[in-house]
């Protein structure tokens, strides 16, 4: 009798954690489940930069959800952002304000919300007479790319000041990790980028900030026709006293 005791405990035993095991193995598929009630969207990123981060936080932070989307971020290049939001595939993207030519010449995207400003820094040698861009008149700047981002954004101050960009400066192009190299050999009297590059140098003491695109600056933040998810566009430039 006590045999069979013991043996029908063990049994209700078993399957009480069987029953257990199974329930929270419900719920954790369901947990996992998308909500129907979520609208499906991608968000393209480039990759590297800051401005992706606050779409990264918005994912792990559940905000997407929270706001009727089911995300998913895709990396992207300029080309085939181009194709993927003519075509529908991607949603929104953060991007700058560089985008708008491509707008001007037809691709299908509005204005949303803007998220932050900055990402883009002139900076120039400590030691250097350049505390300005009205400074830079006759200077050699060093850029990641001709015809790049932010070669064209500080294009845009030179010639609210009246320096021709053309003419007035020269432009020399390194990849980025480069450009500091550049300044220190003497190649370069200042040059502009991408954080977090010129910040790193800030931040080391290396070099002084001559413009930037923080502070008050101008977003103009760029998504798909839909509008379905704010994305970024920072312009220019408050310039430091």
């Amino acid at each position: 009798m006590k045999k069979l005791t013991a043996l029908l405990l063990a049994l209700t035993l078993f399957f009480a954690l069987v029953l257990a095991g199974c329930s929270a193995s419900n719920e954790t598929q369901e947990a996992n489940k998308t909500p129907s009630n979520l609208t499906p969207v991608k968000v393209a990123y480039f990759g590297g930069g800051l401005c992706d981060a606050p779409f990264y936080a918005a994912y792990e932070k559940g905000f997407f959800k929270k706001n009727g989307l089911d995300a998913e971020l895709v990396k992207v290049d300029f080309n085939t952002l181009k194709e993927g939001v003519a075509t529908g595939k991607v949603a929104a993207v953060t991007t700058s304000w560089g985008s708008l030519k491509a707008v001007e010449q037809g691709l299908n995207l509005k204005v949303t919300a803007g998220l932050h400003a900055g990402c883009v820094q002139g900076v120039a040698a400590k030691d250097s007479p350049i505390n300005t861009p009205a400074d830079l008149k006759g200077k050699r700047i060093g850029v990641e790319a001709i015809g790049g981002q932010p070669m064209t954004t500080l294009i845009r101050e030179l010639t609210r000041l009246g320096i021709d960009p053309e003419k007035d400066v020269t432009w020399k192009a390194y990849p980025s990790p480069q450009l500091q190299q550049a300044l220190e050999k003497g190649e370069i009297d200042a040059y502009v980028t991408w954080d977090p590059i010129p910040e790193i140098a800030l931040q080391e003491g290396k070099v002084k900030r001559t413009a930037g695109s923080g502070g008050t600056g101008l977003c103009r933040p760029l998504a798909a026709p839909d509008g379905r998810v704010g994305a970024l566009a920072p312009t220019l430039f408050p310039f430091p006293s």
